[in-house]
């Protein structure tokens, strides 16, 4: 956490995180802010504006999804090449 007067510092660091695959949580000091359409939620007893989630944290099945979709790709490559996998050894 930083206070507001580090606000250029919290805005680079935002920006760095953009394209990680990761939640970034800011924790303001909401008496000095006007909030619109922000996720708000308690971490810890602190409000937190949540700027950027994960996919795989913001939707409870993403990581289910993403996983058989990833096991299903797997299995059809694995027979795919399976002719293939043979005639090498």
């Amino acid at each position: 956490t930083l206070p507001l007067c580090e606000a250029a510092k919290i805005e680079a660091m935002y920006i760095d995180l953009l394209g990680a695959n990761v939640d970034v949580v800011w924790v303001p000091d909401l008496n000095s802010l006007t909030l619109l359409n922000h996720s708000v939620k308690v971490v810890d007893g602190l409000p937190a504006i949540y700027l950027n989630e994960s996919p795989l944290t913001s939707r409870p099945t993403a990581a289910l999804s993403k996983s058989l979709v990833e096991k299903t790709v797997a299995f059809l490559a694995i027979i795919a090449l399976s002719p293939l996998l043979l005639i090498i050894a």
